[in-house]
């Protein structure tokens, strides 16, 4: 295997929790670390689109609760319904870790660090689109111990949920 060169990461944006109940580890967070305000989003279809588990086409929906620390947020992830990496990761390990993820300026920037990444035989294990935003989530766990996620997000989603509201 032939690791990718000239990635470049243009911002740290969020480190991934899995958990069983977004809402008990949000008041957990809150109430033990004071780490908050947490902004809660539901990832579903439609919108919530084109979305890919190891190319294959699939529909499946989340839940998201993110806050910030600094610069970088912290996320938490339930999976909810339809197959996923998270569901797996949940079925398997249980909760914990999932992944690191760095947000790009551009699309053109996502894409080409995605071209580097396939270029060195690194696989997208899942993908999809959220309004005008998308992701990959890569199979890197063997390289860096986690899954990274790359991702652009142009604009800033309204919340379904803040939490304390």
């Amino acid at each position: 295997m032939r690791l990718p060169a000239n990635i470049r990461i243009e911002r740290l944006d969020h480190i991934a929790v899995v958990v069983k109940d977004i809402k008990e580890y949000i008041r957990r967070y809150w109430h033990l670390l004071g780490i908050g305000p947490w902004d809660i989003y539901y990832l579903t279809p439609p919108a919530h689109r084109e979305t890919y588990l190891r190319g294959s086409s699939v529909k499946y929906s989340i839940k998201v609760g993110l806050a910030k620390l600094g610069d970088i947020s912290y996320e938490l992830i339930e999976p909810v319904e339809g197959p996923s990496v998270v569901k797996e990761f949940l079925e398997s390990r249980g909760e914990g870790l999932h992944h690191i993820a760095c947000r790009y300026d551009s699309l053109q920037s996502v894409e080409s660090a995605l071209h580097a990444f396939r270029s060195a035989g690194i696989e997208v294990l899942q993908c999809g689109k959220f309004h005008d935003s998308v992701y990959y989530y890569l199979d890197t766990e063997y390289l860096l111990g986690t899954v990274y996620e790359i991702l652009y997000m142009p604009t800033e989603i309204m919340p379904n949920e803040v939490y304390p509201g």
